[in-house]
């Protein structure tokens, strides 16, 4: 079991996605791989970019518009910062509407990839992705593709602007709304179908790993707790300044008038009116000397987390 203090990839690989930083640990990534496998590129002509918007404009894009495109023409490959003007594929969609899916990794499991796109799909509903073009037929190239994403996925950080974060995810209200009132409800916040599988896989992992990396939470958490926030043991007399709750509803209650799908966030303990059921996680400020949550996870499950993950356990 890991005792939190070993990680899977050192700090310092450690990148924001699509930053120049990010591209070269790509290009050099896919370089090694073509070298070690160059029949999955035999025959292959293909251009691809993909563009975000609503970048943070410390990564320096013009006009905020992150992105990178790669090209493959027979056994060579190239990847750049930058959206292309134009490509064979070209995928555009916002910049922290689609961070979550660049840090999970997917271990070749398609239903953890599947799980993804639904739940962050769903969060970024009124932002979606858009793909023109194709992705070439070519099976040998799959593995190849798929073994960049999780290689990137590993070393992928949060955006660190979290003010930007709370514009570009609509959470303004939900901060002053914890500032003035202690508590707030972030709404639609999974779908039905994460929490019926919440409740089947109850206990800590994969899925509980999933959700503790919320986006929405996570900003929340950042902007009241500040940087380097770790999951911890809540008791009542934890000072309202040093912790957040969050608790997922897994079902309605009428009665209480609590809806599924919702995440009901409060300072310190959770409110009184929240019931016991759902997935309760608390997070606390690194510096509060709060006992840290005991989680038994092995070194092979921690790899397959992101950095986001990692933090939280302070790792």
């Amino acid at each position: 079991m890991s005792d939190g203090t070993t990680l899977p990839i050192s700090r310092s690989e450690w990148v924001e996605f699509a930053s120049n930083e990010w591209c070269e640990e790509a290009n050099r990534y896919l370089q090694e791989q073509a070298a070690l496998h160059p029949d999955a590129l035999d025959g292959v002509e293909w251009s691809v970019t993909e563009r975000w918007q609503n970048a943070p404009p410390h990564l320096g894009f013009d006009g905020n518009v992150a992105g990178f495109w790669f090209t493959i023409s027979g056994s060579q490959i190239e990847v750049g910062p930058g959206p292309a003007a134009e490509a064979g594929t070209e995928i555009d969609g916002d910049y922290n509407s689609i961070l979550p899916i660049g840090w999970t990794i997917y271990d070749g499991d398609a239903a953890i990839q599947a799980r993804a796109q639904r739940e962050y799909g769903h969060l970024s509903r009124d932002k979606p992705v858009k793909m023109k073009g194709q992705f070439p037929s070519h099976p040998p190239l799959l593995p190849f593709l798929g073994g960049l994403h999780d290689h990137m996925a590993r070393r992928t950080i949060n955006n660190p602007d979290v003010d930007h974060r709370i514009e570009h995810y609509g959470l303004r209200s939900h901060v002053e709304e914890l500032d003035s009132q202690g508590r707030t409800i972030l709404k639609s916040a999974f779908t039905d179908a994460m929490a019926d599988e919440l409740i089947e896989h109850h206990g800590v992992g994969r899925h509980w790993e999933e959700m503790v990396v919320h986006p929405w939470v996570l900003t929340l958490v950042d902007q009241a707790l500040g940087e380097g926030a770790v999951l911890i043991e809540l008791n009542r007399g934890t000072a309202n300044s040093d912790a957040l709750t969050a608790v997922w509803m897994l079902m309605d209650d009428e009665n209480a008038g609590l809806e599924k799908g919702n995440i009901y966030i409060s300072r310190g303990a959770p409110n009184v009116a929240v019931p016991a059921q759902g997935l309760q996680v608390s997070y606390g400020s690194a510096m509060s000397g709060l006992a840290r949550m005991s989680i038994e996870i092995s070194d092979e499950a921690l790899a397959l987390n992101p950095p986001v993950f990692q933090t939280l356990r302070a790792s």
